[in-house]
């Protein structure tokens, strides 16, 4: 089997670019957006998913992942797990906002450990 090469003869990669922001053309998307055509142009398979079009739930602390239980929260993280798993590279692109990133991602990176560790577990 031949592996796929980018432009300058490395492996390509597979990059899922997370987007964290939530206007559709904003200041993050453009950056985003320049960063997967830099990306694209050199040969690597791109992936954008915004989290303002996928419902991803903060944690609420019932503690059912520590007891090897499928989380209680039904959302979209479920589907982003088997998109970060095939990812080689992870983006997490975000506005700051009052010093920090948005609130979407951060509910999309805060620990639900059962969660988590099945999608980075791979990674």
């Amino acid at each position: 089997m031949k592996i796929p090469v980018c432009k300058r003869g490395e492996p390509m990669k597979r990059i899922l670019v997370i987007l964290g922001g939530g206007r559709p053309k904003g200041n993050t998307r453009q950056l985003a957006g320049t960063f997967i055509q830099g990306a694209v142009d050199a040969g690597h398979e791109v992936e954008l998913v915004s989290l303002s079009q996928v419902e991803v739930k903060s944690c609420i602390g019932c503690n059912t992942c520590r007891y090897g239980k499928p989380c209680v929260q039904k959302d979209g993280f479920s589907e982003l797990v088997l998109k970060i798993k095939a990812a080689d590279l992870l983006v997490f692109a975000s506005p700051l906002l009052f010093w920090t990133i948005s609130a979407k991602l951060k509910a999309f990176l805060l620990p639900r450990r059962g969660r988590h560790e099945s999608a980075i577990r791979t990674v």
